[in-house]
């Protein structure tokens, strides 16, 4: 994609929880009528009629008539994404039946009804729906429990879900491109700021259960990727540190072992020394010198003895 093509595109933000209602109209009108267009194609026959086929398509647009729907019932957006989510559940379970210039503007209607009263937190009665849609409120009635009927009861979407319903749909449309959400609450803010001299953050603050629970959903992610994120630097640190107690205990040794055997090189030169010490005092033998006060009275005896054996032999 060109830089030109990306100036000439209208910016969303890259949260479906976040877009501006009249921006997530456009898409998924422009979505439905490229898909009735290519279902009135399918030839029509009597094993495929519903209760949601009418006699021949109605005057008013699908863009006009989600407009209308969105203005005069004040539905939220998580209420015309899952519309999306409707569809493929539906034809999912009813191989037969198709969106097309004949169906889908009773289950546009059908199916905000249902959302509303399965996602948000206040919703209008049946017969105010009806009216806003252009019908009376008891075939509404009928087309309630026919869709119901239809999507099993399930009407309900994960946030991760939808926010891949919303991506592939902004993907899918030239006129739109998705950038961070602060960018696009700057440039809103700044250009009512411009033009009106006031602030109005109304647009963009949800303020049903659902797109309370979605914004929660995200926080929680956030905050177990940094919960992992400070395990994985405590399991750092504590390796780290690990190491390093390792390393110093091995110094330690090192160091004792060095003492030890400096202290006993010292030790074995000392008793060196203390022996040669020993030795130097020891006095230098002398014959004359008595040992013991006795060797020099023994020699005396000896020669006293020869002497008087030699005088008693002559």
């Amino acid at each position: 994609m060109s830089s030109t093509d990306e100036i000439s595109q209208t910016a969303v933000p890259d949260h479906f929880h976040h877009a501006e209602t009249a921006a997530l109209t456009h898409m998924i009108a422009d979505m439905l009528e490229r898909l009735t267009s290519h279902n009135d194609q399918i030839p029509l026959s009597s094993s495929t009629l519903t209760r949601f086929h009418s006699r021949a398509p109605p005057g008013i647009s699908i863009l006009d008539y989600l407009r209308r729907i969105v203005k005069y019932a004040s539905v939220e957006r998580v209420c015309l994404l899952i519309l999306l989510v409707y569809i493929d559940r539906v034809c999912e379970r009813n191989r037969s039946f198709t969106i097309s210039s004949l169906t889908v503007h009773r289950f546009i209607i059908t199916g905000v009804t249902v959302a509303c009263k399965a996602l948000c937190d206040s919703f209008l009665q049946n017969s105010m729906y009806a009216k806003v849609g252009g019908i009376s409120t008891k075939e509404l009635n009928v087309l309630e429990v026919e869709f119901l009927t239809l999507i099993g009861w399930d009407l309900t979407a994960g946030a991760e879900r939808l926010q891949d319903y919303y991506r592939n749909l902004v993907r899918q449309h030239p006129g739109f491109r998705m950038v961070p959400h602060a960018e696009v609450v700057t440039a809103a803010i700044l250009a009512e700021t411009a033009a009106t001299g006031r602030t109005n953050l109304g647009d963009w603050t949800g303020t049903s259960k659902y797109v309370e629970a979605a914004e929660f959903a995200e926080n929680q992610v956030e905050q177990q990727r940094q919960t992992q994120l400070h395990q994985q630097m405590q399991e750092r640190q504590h390796k780290a540190l690990l190491q390093q107690l390792q390393l110093e205990q091995h110094q330690q040794r090192e160091l004792a072992n060095q003492m030890q055997s400096k202290q006993r090189t010292q030790l074995l030169h000392q008793l060196d020394l203390q022996s040669a010490k020993v030795v130097a005092e020891i006095p230098t033998a002398d014959a004359s010198v008595p040992f013991y006060g006795g060797f020099s009275y023994l020699n005396s005896l000896e020669s006293a003895q020869r002497e008087l054996d030699t005088r008693m032999n002559a």
